[in-house]
Parts: C-alpha cells; structure tokens; sequence
C-alpha cells in the first residue's frame, strides 16, 4: 500500500506549488472539474491525463504512471513487519493523512511515527491493542502530522522526537 494515492500526489504537488487549479487544469487539458474529481480520487486517470499532469506540475512522468495506470507499489515488507503496525487513518481538508504505531508483539511496547491526525483513533489503538507508548517521532510540525499530540500526551507520557526546527509549530 502507498501513503499517496495519484489523487494524493497530483493535490500535494498542486498546493505544495501554490498553484491555482483553474490554471493547472487549462495547462493540463481539462477541465477544472475533471481535474477537482482526479484529486478526490473518485474516477481513475487515463494515461494521456496523468502524463499531462505530470508535465503541469512539474512531476516524473513515468513514475507517475507506474503509480497510476501500473498499480505499481513497493516491494512488499517483511510479512510479520506488517502485522506489527497499526494504520491510523485521518483526513484533513480531503487529505487522507496517515499515523503508524509500530509495536513489538512481544513487549507491547509501541512507538508513535505521526498523529495521522486523529489522536482519538491512536489513542483507542493503544487501549484496545494494550500498548504501552514508549516514543513518538513526528515527520515535521504541521498539523497533518502533529494534530493532537497534546491529547496523546495528556494520556501517555512519552517523549517526543522531532527535527530541532519544528518545535515551533507543535
């Protein structure tokens, strides 16, 4: 499974640009609501429009439609890695956002990579798995990965690791 969908990258890679979808869509060939329908996900891209996509936003064109029209995806990991990690799904303004707790079977120990912004949901993962939060490690400070991490450690002291300029933001 990947962490961005084609919705999710062609939505990042616009917003991330400062880009207006009007303009991404004329660049591309369609119409702004083809392109508003492509970044909710809800119909598959023909491969005429990921490439011109990928020439608008400045993205790889061929890896963008190995993800796309290939179904590309990561080499699979070890099997019992997978079972040893709780998805926490969230959604932030139509962003599917995305936390991990990783968690030692044996120990019950787990460690917190992001918020997924939905600290309810890690917190229920924690209770119902029986965990015991050892550590969080955040990407960076922005909500879609830190949201909610002052009600994570009202109810789990841990410590919380993060690059030395993202302070700021939590």
């Amino acid at each position: 499974m990947l962490e961005d969908e084609f919705c999710d990258i062609i939505k990042k890679a616009r917003t991330g640009l400062g880009l207006d979808p009007n303009q991404v869509a004329r660049d591309a060939g369609l119409s702004t609501p083809a392109l508003r329908e492509l970044e909710a996900g809800q119909r598959a891209p023909t491969r005429d429009e990921v490439h011109a996509l990928a020439a608008a936003l400045r993205l790889d064109s061929a890896k963008l439609a190995a993800i796309a029209c290939d179904g590309w995806h990561p080499r699979h990991p070890i099997a019992n890695t997978v079972q040893d990690v709780i998805t926490i799904h969230g959604d932030i303004g139509g962003y599917a956002v995305k936390g991990y707790l990783y968690h030692d079977p044996a120990t019950r120990q787990a460690v917190l990579i992001d918020t997924g912004y939905h600290p309810e949901a890690v917190l229920r993962a924690i209770e119902q798995h029986r965990l015991t939060l050892t550590a969080i490690c955040l990407t960076h400070g922005h909500a879609d990965h830190a949201s909610g991490i002052d009600t994570i450690l009202a109810r789990h002291q841990a410590p919380v690791y993060i690059g030395e300029g993202d302070w700021p933001l939590l």
